[in-house]
């Protein structure tokens, strides 16, 4: 009974702390440390076949995790691009929501039909793999190094801005707040 209560107390705690924080809270430390310690009350406590644990092992929590790496690489590009298309229309709830339950579904269909057929397939082993993704970091590298060291690869962009901005003065922290002092002034 002890274990089961520790356990119980552990998850809610976890909730509570996910629930209670907001960026408006001073200091959001006490919240964070509240979790860990709940976390912590959770994995010593919870045993096979008790309570908390078939909360823990149903499916939707359990398809939830096996998503949870596709969601989360979801989530930011979508806020990103519904905030430099719809602006602060983000910020309303109902909006939140929707764009949440977006995130949610392509992480499901990233992981049914991106990450499960590489998972179960055999299409390339594990030596492959590592040695398709060796190969493709040296190729980086090289031609990263070789822009870096030489321009007549990779010619910048704009030359005309560089070499102006080559002759920009007055950006040093001497100039922090200071205008109308002609050493603070970039020139052309």
């Amino acid at each position: 009974p002890v274990a089961t209560v520790a356990s119980v107390l552990g998850l809610l705690g976890i909730v509570f702390g996910v629930l209670a924080y907001t960026p408006n809270n001073s200091n959001p430390g006490m919240y964070i440390a509240s979790t860990v310690v709940a976390t912590s009350v959770l994995l010593y406590f919870t045993h096979p076949g008790k309570l908390v644990s078939h909360v823990l092992c149903s499916r939707p929590l359990i398809n939830t995790g096996l998503a949870s790496y596709s969601i989360y690489l979801w989530h930011q590009p979508v806020f990103v691009f519904a905030r430099i298309r719809f602006g602060e229309a983000v910020n309303h709830t109902f909006f939140s929501w929707v764009l949440i339950l977006l995130v949610v579904f392509l992480g499901w269909l990233t992981w049914k039909f991106v990450e499960q057929p590489f998972r179960g397939s055999g299409l390339l082993s594990r030596h492959q793999v590592f040695s398709v993704a060796t190969g493709l970091t040296i190729c980086s590298l090289v031609v990263g190094l070789a822009g870096h060291f030489s321009n007549a690869i990779l010619p910048p962009k704009n030359l005309e801005l560089s070499q102006r901005l080559e002759q920009a003065v007055g950006l040093s922290q001497d100039c922090d707040g200071r205008v109308g002092v002609s050493d603070c002034q970039t020139h052309q």
